[in-house]
């Protein structure tokens, strides 16, 4: 996705911002939380970091399906 972007005048996303925008939450989540991981919404992270004004791409057909069995 990063590749296709570059030619399209589009930044990659620094370390430290990937960082805030995707590890931090999943951390947040699976440490202080009981809320589960689900693909949906690790999409819908990595969505929000590499969206341009047009928005992000809505979600696959497995975004109920969790990342972490119980």
């Amino acid at each position: 996705m990063l590749e296709r972007a570059q030619p399209r005048g589009r930044e990659r996303p620094t370390l430290e911002r990937t960082t805030d925008a995707i590890l931090a939450p999943l951390y947040y989540r699976a440490v202080f939380t009981n809320e589960p991981l689900t693909s949906g919404w690790a999409y819908d992270l990595v969505s929000h970091l590499l969206s341009d004004e047009n928005g992000a791409a809505t979600a696959p057909d497995s975004a109920s399906d969790s990342l972490l069995a119980d």
